[in-house]
């Protein structure tokens, strides 16, 4: 809209204070109790904050890297100049993976199918392409079932032109019942990162599984990155 009056037509703003986010950013760290990385998430407009602001701030920060399931925000965040890594939840079907490629925007993928078109895009561009492997660890929504990730990832190591960059998993949970079974699950998706690691005498640059649940409880955790959100 370029009208003019449209601003006292709708007259909505919100006054997002970025000091306070440094602040946040930097008790998190705190409260990871060690030093890791950090994969700040973007959704939905950096939950309506405003990709065009947020992510260069958070870039600014040092976090290591951002994330979103959603194409239009990883976008804005490289118009805006942001130049780290923004990994892309598991949003794109096989056909997209080369569109998040051509804009350095790494991948997740979970599935033969992705892997193989990964390999494709990286056999016709000569580009080595950095993917995320999700794992689903028992929550039941997307990744490649816990007791089958490391058969995948040894796939992802032998497939030439991707490296295994990334590993991660979603454990969220809401109420204090439910917090024990996650941490038991965390238990397990960071064994099998380190069976990853030792087959293979790789340190996976990133892997995470505490989102904002897991930290905000401060279930034990010893992996490299957490991923906090709202």
């Amino acid at each position: 809209m370029t009208d003019a009056r449209y601003a006292d037509a709708r007259p909505l703003w919100a006054d997002v204070d970025l000091g306070a986010i440094s602040h946040n950013l930097a008790l998190l760290r705190e409260r990871a109790g060690r030093p890791v990385r950090v994969l700040a998430p973007i959704k939905a407009n950096a939950y309506g904050h405003g990709v065009e602001a947020i992510a260069p701030h958070l870039q600014s920060l040092g976090v290591d890297g951002l994330a979103t399931a959603n194409l239009d925000d990883a976008l804005a965040a490289r118009r805006a100049g942001v130049t780290i890594p923004v990994l892309m939840y598991g949003s794109a079907l096989p056909d997209g993976l080369e569109l998040l490629v051509e804009h350095d925007l790494p991948p997740s993928a979970w599935t033969q199918e992705a892997l193989r078109a990964l390999a494709d895009v990286a056999r016709r561009t000569g580009r080595a392409i950095p993917l995320h492997v999700k794992v689903d660890a028992g929550y039941g929504r997307l990744g490649v079932r816990l007791d089958e990730a490391a058969a995948f990832a040894r796939a992802v190591v032998a497939t030439p032109g991707v490296r295994l960059e990334g590993i991660y998993t979603h454990l969220p949970f809401a109420a204090d019942a439910d917090a024990a079974w996650s941490g038991r699950r965390l238990a397990a998706f960071a064994a099998l990162v380190r069976q990853v690691e030792a087959e293979h005498g790789i340190v996976i640059d990133y892997a995470q599984g505490a989102a904002s649940s897991i930290l905000s409880a401060g279930l034990p955790d010893a992996l490299n990155t957490i991923a906090p959100g709202p």
